[in-house]
């Protein structure tokens, strides 16, 4: 269950850096 609470986490930081 952590692994796709930080798997989510990774994708929502990834998007706010390249703009989306």
């Amino acid at each position: 269950m952590f692994i796709i609470m930080y798997a989510l986490w990774c994708v929502q930081t990834v998007c706010h850096c390249i703009g989306l």
